[in-house]
């Protein structure tokens, strides 16, 4: 084989190699994302007992589950390409 071939061939692998590091950069990144949001949504919470902000288990019920649905609505964008989302 010539040169010039090899060198193609090993260009192609190369670019195949680089895109499957991307994707599982993108990957480690929306996993990442997902959990910074869930990690600042369990110190808002723990923030807003300690604060006394919520006071009594109404409070604290409601204004859990208030943040949990808003940081799942953050999470959303990055869920299709992180690995907790399952496709069938």
């Amino acid at each position: 084989m010539s040169s010039t071939t090899v060198q193609c061939i090993v260009g192609c692998g190369l670019v195949a190699l680089g895109m499957m590091m991307a994707f599982g950069l993108v990957r480690m990144a929306a996993n990442l994302l997902i959990g910074a949001i869930g990690l600042t949504a369990f110190g808002a919470v723990i923030y807003c007992v300690l604060d006394g902000t919520w006071v009594g288990w109404p409070d604290v019920a409601l204004g859990s589950l208030g943040t949990g649905f808003l940081a799942a609505l953050l999470s959303l964008p990055a869920l299709p390409f992180s690995s907790f989302y399952k496709k069938k």
